[in-house]
């Protein structure tokens, strides 16, 4: 069976920047794609949605291999999206996608 798997590693003395640039972006679309997924209709997801969609589509992915105890850390560490926290037990982490920059 086919693994559509991805795993990266930069060696940042030698890497260019260009390259890795490039790289960063795709990982940030791909962890984007999975917000967009597990969206409502208002483009907010619960961050538990989008860990299970990112279990289901990279089963290796762990936050903790990006040096994230959690995956509410590594997202709020992206800057990729606003996160809106409610409760206590459960905790229930909400994200919505930053609009992007208007073009100039």
């Amino acid at each position: 069976m086919a693994s559509d798997t991805l795993a990266l590693l930069i060696d940042g003395d030698n890497a260019s920047l260009k390259i890795v640039t490039g790289l960063l972006a795709e990982i940030a679309n791909y962890g984007a794609k999975a917000v967009t997924a597990s969206a409502d209709e208002n483009g907010r997801a619960n961050l538990a949605g989008v860990g299970a969609h990112l279990a289901k589509q990279a089963p290796d992915f762990d936050a903790r291999n990006y040096g994230f105890a959690r995956l509410s850390d590594l997202v709020a560490a992206s800057g990729l999206v606003d996160m809106e926290s409610t409760g206590d037990h459960p905790k229930i982490i909400m994200v919505k996608l930053k609009a992007a920059p208007a073009p100039k």
